[in-house]
């Protein structure tokens, strides 16, 4: 409630504080167990060393003070746009909005390198390596909570990585994915997580990554299905050990 007083010079706004609520809300520790976590019974069996698998998407996270941290957006569609090798032509946009993206362009990279249909999926970064105006190569992220062990982490799920074909075999990709590393750890989540082929294992191990689980499971139409492929994660912290991550079936939850 604010009153103010009047004089023929001066006005002041006098600013009456509410009372302090003598109830104290403590947001409970970082990666525990929610005590209200959806638990879902596998139908195969199988668990990150427990009998239930829990899906991140499914389970209410914790109200943990780093759940409240956004992360900081520029005013401009792209963080950066910076120069690659000593072609001038070739950048990398690292970009925050898709409303201002060429969709149509991107889409028929990822067609031609996954296949699948003409929409885009949604995420909360992604990083472009161009020549000109043309993309040749691509990478995003989208930000998620996982629960590993029967507990809850919240990390960057990597998804859309790839190169045009025209370029491949010549370290655009690696160039790509350590601008991310780079603009990733300079913001608050702790990892990077992906889900890849076996024959792929080896290109991100050069980056980093570690293999945490041999397989992961993903919530396709309603039903867990099993992927043979493995699943790997990045360290984005001093401060985290990936290996709390390791698990014998990673649960990443709905599909990139």
């Amino acid at each position: 409630m604010a009153r103010a007083l009047r004089s023929p010079r001066l006005k002041i706004l006098i600013v009456a504080k509410p009372p302090q609520n003598s109830v104290q809300h403590t947001a409970p520790a970082p990666h525990h167990t929610h005590p209200n976590s959806t638990r879902l019974r596998s139908s195969v069996g199988f668990g990150c060393r427990n009998r239930y698998l829990k899906l991140a998407q499914i389970a209410q996270p914790p109200n943990t003070k780093k759940s409240r941290t956004k992360t900081r957006k520029p005013t401009a569609m792209s963080e950066h746009k910076k120069s690659v090798g000593k072609d001038p032509k070739i950048q990398i946009e690292h970009i925050f909005d898709d409303r201002e993206l060429k969709v149509n362009e991107l889409v028929s990279l990822l067609i031609s390198v996954f296949g699948g249909t003409d929409s885009l999926w949604p995420a909360n970064q992604r990083w472009l390596l161009k020549k000109g105006d043309r993309i040749i190569s691509h990478a995003s992220v989208q930000r998620r909570w996982f629960i590993v062990n029967a507990r809850y982490y919240q990390g960057w799920f990597v998804g859309g990585v790839c190169t045009d074909s025209d370029y491949q075999r010549q370290g655009f990709a690696s160039i790509l994915m350590r601008q991310m590393y780079e603009d990733l750890k300079n913001q608050e989540l702790e990892f990077i997580v992906l889900n890849c082929v076996e024959s792929k294992v080896h290109f991100y191990e050069t980056l980093g990554y570690k293999r945490i689980a041999d397989r992961a499971v993903y919530l396709r139409n309603g039903q867990q299905e099993i992927d043979d492929d493995p699943a790997l994660a990045l360290s984005l912290k001093t401060s985290f050990d990936i290996d709390a991550l390791k698990c014998e079936i990673f649960p990443f939850g709905f599909e990139f």
